[in-house]
């Protein structure tokens, strides 16, 4: 007797996961709708700029952007924002790896996900394990505090560079 199909199949990263689900359960499926590839990059990231209007020359700004683990494809985004805040004035920059529990990345990594950018900006890579490196900055509803890493703290503005994923732990990151 041979093992039978699985009935579903999610992306997930690179590759799929299969499943089935036990008989006598009631299945909705939601196909979701296609949507189109970016088809001018360039232009939608310009497009994109074009929001952050409200910045002033002198702004200390961070930009907060996702680690090697995710696809974003930050070493693209990076150079054509720092052209435009140069452009506008803006001439301290702090890039923040948004490490979440990940290990820093290795420079290699950095090069790789950061491009170009990195001789631009001043990079921080946080550790959310050492106390001494967090400030409080509120307080969830449940009481639970609610703590950044200190350089972004010290910023008049921050910009989040990232993707949303379906993640094994989170259900989505």
């Amino acid at each position: 007797m041979g093992a039978s199909l699985p009935d579903f199949q999610l992306p997930y990263g690179n590759s799929k996961v299969y499943f089935s689900l036990p008989d006598g359960l009631r299945v909705h499926y939601i196909e979701p709708r296609e949507v189109e590839p970016i088809k001018d990059f360039k232009g939608e990231l310009e497009s994109s700029l074009k929001n952050l209007k409200f910045l002033r020359p002198g702004a200390r700004v961070a930009i907060i952007a996702d680690d090697i683990t995710r696809p974003t494809p930050t070493h693209l985004i990076l150079p054509k924002l720092l052209d435009f805040l140069e452009g506008i004035g803006i001439r301290e920059v702090t890039l923040i790896a948004a490490l979440g529990t990940h290990r820093p990345m290795t420079q290699s990594e950095l090069e790789r996900k950061y491009g170009e950018a990195l001789d631009r900006v001043n990079i921080i890579q946080p550790d959310f394990r050492d106390p001494e490196k967090q400030v409080r900055v509120g307080t969830m509803p449940s009481g639970a505090p609610i703590e950044v890493t200190k350089e972004l703290s010290k910023v008049d503005f921050s910009i989040g560079i990232g993707c949303v994923t379906p993640h094994h732990v989170s259900g989505f990151s």
